[in-house]
């Protein structure tokens, strides 16, 4: 009895062994949704750069095979699929390729393993655009924010090597150069004479920043330069305005401002020591307008104004390498004659 039992299960068993195996061998039909990423390999990062200008990176695959073989083909499929140039079926010469997806991926070796066909691929076929990547030499110009130099500024090394796309080289113009700029805040810090700075970051312009597969290879320069002065940018809130009237008008006129426009707000560039002197009050702003006997008569109510400094009680001109880099505006005000 227990031996027609041993022998009905193994029999059983078996039966289940031979049903999964037809199962698993079965043909069927299946489709999948594919994310393709196209790329360049490490061997030619430096060499090659891929577009696929009208290429969103989805695909739709459809495949027939055995239930076992559909299944490793979904695992294969489900993580994004890389291409490169060298790859079965993807050119890695210069220029503009079309690719029919369906052989590109039927030839790919990871697909051969899951024994599945593929049978259609929408889009059908794609274009991508291989180019070879060269290397140019660039001038590198100084940028010193907020510093006046005297003579020259010399720069080590006096190039900086860009790698880019071979058309981008060639439409770039001759005066494109690689900028070396000093930070507002180090240059602030400088005092007159001579000075050597390391390490300082170099950038690519704005035509070459965005563009893709450019890539700075010299990073850091060292600039030489004699500083004159260090230029600085303050500003003051509540700068007065103040009337300008011919003496001999003055006993007979009230210029009454209007409030809003009693004070204004103005931004002065400048040497350091000069905007030093206007921070401690050595040197006073005041925004100034004046009025002839004519303008007083004739009933004007606005005039623009000017910055100014008082110099010993008395308004003058601002010193020399000072400049308003802000709009100053006009002043309103009503004009009164005063009764004898």
């Amino acid at each position: 009895m227990i031996s027609r039992i041993r022998t009905g299960l193994i029999l059983l068993m078996l039966a289940f062994v031979i049903w999964l195996f037809a199962e698993s061998e079965s043909l069927g039909d299946a489709e999948q949704a594919v994310r393709v990423e196209f790329g360049v390999g490490s061997e030619d990062r430096d060499r090659l750069l891929v577009r696929t200008p009208d290429f969103d990176g989805r695909l739709q695959v459809s495949f027939r095979g055995a239930q076992a073989s559909i299944q490793r083909a979904r695992a294969a499929m489900e993580s994004i699929l890389r291409l490169e140039p060298g790859m079965p079926g993807i050119p890695d010469t210069d220029g503009r390729h079309t690719l029919r997806l369906i052989d590109v991926l039927r030839e790919q070796p990871f697909m051969r393993t899951t024994g599945v066909t593929i049978e259609l691929v929408q889009p059908q076929q794609i274009t991508i655009e291989v180019e070879e990547l060269v290397q140019r030499d660039f001038p590198i110009v100084p940028l010193l924010p907020g510093i006046e130099v005297e003579g020259e500024v010399s720069i080590t090394p006096a190039t900086a090597q860009v790698r880019l796309p071979r058309s981008a080289a060639a439409a770039i113009s001759q005066e494109t150069a690689v900028i070396a700029r000093v930070t507002p805040a180090a240059g602030r810090t400088l005092p007159p004479g001579p000075h050597t700075m390391g390490n300082i970051a170099l950038a690519l312009p704005d035509e070459l920043a965005n563009a893709r597969g450019v890539t700075l290879l010299t990073r850091r320069a060292t600039l030489e330069f004699t500083v004159r002065s260090t230029l600085q940018t303050e500003t003051f809130s509540s700068v007065p305005v103040q009337v300008l009237l011919p003496p001999i008008e003055m006993s007979d006129w009230r210029v009454i401002l209007d409030e809003s426009d009693q004070f204004v707000r103005v931004e002065i560039s400048g040497p350091s020591e000069l905007i030093e002197r206007l921070r401690s009050g050595q040197l006073r702003l005041l925004a100034a307008f004046s009025l002839s006997d004519v303008e007083l008569a004739s009933g004007v109510t606005s005039k623009p104004l000017r910055i100014m400094v008082l110099a010993d009680g008395v308004p003058a001109p601002l010193p020399e390498g000072l400049t308003v880099t802000s709009p100053v505006g006009t002043a309103r005000f009503v004009v009164q004659r005063i009764a004898p």
